[in-house]
């Protein structure tokens, strides 16, 4: 979920990150553009691996962070620097090579999408006229018992340095529960819903196995 204030920090200011800004530009939402190069449209210059330009972007205070940057080296590490100073604030992420997806989640990444996949997706839809197509058909949500993580907080648990998965949400009674604050624990009743690459839900599932 995303809080409803502050920007959308967007790092890197190519083909990608531009449209994103233009998308995001369209429905009024605050922005703020870093880019190695000075041009029209960028808000602050410099590299997005340095923490204090972050810093000054105001990433802690966005409403998400999106990276749109030249390598999937640069984004994993990107990723791990923006955790470290945001950890709340989602970061969703541009990926290269549809293999380095997965590596890109463990690193920390909410949400990480290849381009290959995405233009391959658009290219079938518009050739075979589907109404929907699936996002990345190697990401799976995966509806699980506590069970042995009753009682615990989700970054105790280290599930995701663990499996690579992420928790998204918890079913609770009637209510929907996605703001893991510090005084958040898994009930032995609760369902939980885990994100992930089939190989990361499969390592969940033997990290954590269901009774």
């Amino acid at each position: 979920p995303l809080r409803r204030s502050g920007p959308f920090v967007v790092a890197g200011y190519g083909e990608v990150g531009s449209k994103v800004v233009q998308l995001l530009s369209d429905v009024g939402e605050e922005i703020v553009v870093v880019d190695r190069e000075e041009r029209p449209g960028v808000t602050l210059v410099g590299d997005a691996l340095d923490s204090r330009i972050l810093e000054r972007a105001g990433v802690a205070s966005a409403q998400a962070a999106v990276l749109a940057l030249d390598t999937d080296s640069a984004t994993m590490f990107a990723t791990v620097i923006l955790k470290d100073l945001a950890p709340q604030v989602p970061v969703i992420a541009r990926v290269n090579r549809a293999e380095n997806v997965e590596r890109i989640h463990r690193a920390g990444a909410d949400f990480a999408l290849s381009i290959s996949q995405v233009s391959g997706q658009i290219l079938a839809r518009r050739l075979l006229g589907e109404e929907a197509v699936s996002v990345d058909p190697q990401l799976k949500v995966l509806r699980v018992v506590a069970d042995s993580l009753a009682g615990k907080h989700p970054v105790e648990v280290g599930i995701r340095e663990k499996t690579g998965c992420s928790v998204v949400a918890v079913e609770r009674g009637e209510s929907l529960v996605m703001d893991f604050d510090s005084g958040f624990t898994f009930r032995e009743d609760d369902a939980i819903y885990i994100v992930g690459s089939s190989r990361a839900t499969r390592a969940f599932l033997e990290a954590f196995p269901q009774s």
